[in-house]
C-alpha cells in the first residue's frame, strides 16, 4: 500500500491480497481475480498526468504492472529493486529469508544483524513500541532511530508529504 495525492487530500494505492492465516507477507498471495493493475494505472494518471515527468513514471510503472507476480513480497521485492537502480542506487540487496533463520521478533532482527557483522541497527520510530533494546546492547548493538526531514517539492496544490516515490519522480524526474 502507498499513499496516492488526490487534490489536496490522499488515497490509498493497494494491490488486493488473498488473506492468508499465516500473516506473513511472504505468504500473502495477490488476488489476481481483481483488475488492480488497470485500477492504479488510471489513478495514477489522474494523479500525477499533469505532472512534468509523468511521462518517465508511465514506463516503471509498466514494468512493475505488466509483471505476473504470485506473492506481495515478490512484487515490493522487484518494485523496490526496479525504482532504486531507475534513481541510480548501487545498493546490494538481500533477503533475510535466505539467510535460513528461524528466529522471530527482535531476535531475527538482531540474528540479521550479527549475520552481517553489523554493529549498529537503525530503525523507524515505531520499533521504539515493540523492539527489545536489550537484547540488542547486551549483544553490542547500537539502535538508532532515523531521523526524517520532510523537504517539500513542488506538487499541484497544497504539498503532501508521505505519498508513493512516484509523486516525486513525477515532479522532479531522475533529482528525486
Amino acid at each position: 500500500r502507498v499513499q496516492l495525492k488526490a487534490g489536496d487530500s490522499v488515497e490509498w494505492l493497494s494491490v488486493p491480497i488473498i488473506h492468508s492465516t499465516r500473516g506473513l507477507i511472504g505468504a500473502a498471495r495477490i488476488d489476481t481475480s481483481k483488475p488492480w493493475a488497470e485500477e492504479h494505472r488510471r489513478r495514477l494518471a489522474r494523479s500525477l498526468g499533469k505532472a512534468p515527468f509523468y511521462s518517465e513514471v508511465e514506463p516503471l510503472v509498466e514494468a512493475i504492472v505488466q509483471q505476473e507476480f504470485a506473492s506481495l513480497c515478490a512484487l515490493n521485492i522487484y518494485a523496490i529493486e526496479w525504482l532504486a537502480a531507475y534513481l541510480g542506487f548501487t545498493t546490494r540487496f538481500s533477503r533475510s529469508s535466505a539467510l535460513g533463520l528461524t528466529s522471530r521478533s527482535s531476535q531475527r532482527l538482531l540474528d540479521i544483524c550479527q549475520h552481517y557483522q553489523a554493529s549498529t541497527y537503525i530503525t523507524g520510530h515505531g520499533a521504539r513500541h515493540y523492539l527489545d533494546h536489550a537484547l540488542f546492547e547486551e549483544h553490542g548493538v547500537r539502535v538508532e532511530y532515523m531521523q526524517y526531514a520532510i523537504e517539500p517539492y513542488a506538487q499541484y496544490g497544497t504539498f503532501t508529504p508521505y505519498v508513493t516515490i512516484l509523486d516525486l519522480i513525477a515532479h522532479t524526474g531522475k533529482e528525486a
